[in-house]
């Protein structure tokens, strides 16, 4: 009887540190391994698509060097003391982090935004680049101030077209996904089942 005591308290005093063991363990690793590598088999098939697509590296490439051009304009911004300043350049970079965005996750996107990479983004990086000397000036004078209100007015602007241009995106990709959704609408169609959602009932 005191050899079965004596086990049953080694029992279960190793479950208790096995238990103590597993509920330290962060909740990513307590994940089975067949579900852990069923969903790493789902995020290379997504990148599969992507790493695919014929404007892949093209849209990488300017994606990068955009990224570098954005985060220039948030050290740019983070120098600035003004609140309506810095506003005017963060609004820059988180439209153009959405834009990035998109052009990674779908690279056939990259034609709709090739202005954005080519042109917009630069101008808007040099806008800043400018603003900022201006403001920075120990010799800042009437002349500045006009010239630092002329790239405000077009720092806004670009703002606006930064908008334009993603929901150029936007709605590009919204025209990929409808042919993809009529595609499959149509299949199902074809086998008896009835799935068309009409617009009117929006």
């Amino acid at each position: 009887m005191a050899a079965l005591g004596t086990s049953a308290v080694f029992l279960l005093t190793a479950g208790f540190l096995i238990y103590l063991l597993w509920t330290s363990l962060p909740v990513s690793s307590k994940i089975p391994a067949r579900a852990a590598a069923f969903q790493r088999t789902e995020t290379q098939e997504e990148q599969d698509r992507r790493t695919d697509h014929p404007l892949y590296r093209q849209a990488m490439q300017a994606a990068a060097e955009a990224e570098n051009q954005i985060a220039e304009i948030r050290r740019m911004a983070d120098g600035l003391t003004e609140p309506a300043a810095v506003d005017r350049l963060e609004r820059l970079c988180r439209i153009a982090g959405t834009i990035i965005s998109e052009t990674r996750d779908y690279p056939g996107l990259l034609p709709v935004a090739k202005r954005f990479y080519s042109f917009d983004l630069p101008t808007a990086s040099r806008l800043c680049s400018h603003y900022s000397r201006l403001i920075h000036s120990d010799y800042y004078n009437q002349e500045m101030e006009y010239m630092v209100k002329r790239i405000e007015y077009m720092l806004e602007a670009m703002n606006r077209r930064f908008i334009k241009r993603l929901n150029r995106m936007l709605h590009q990709d919204l025209i990929r996904l409808d042919l993809e959704l009529s595609t499959i609408e149509h299949t199902l169609h074809t086998d008896g089942d009835r799935t068309t959602y009409a617009k009117s009932n929006i």
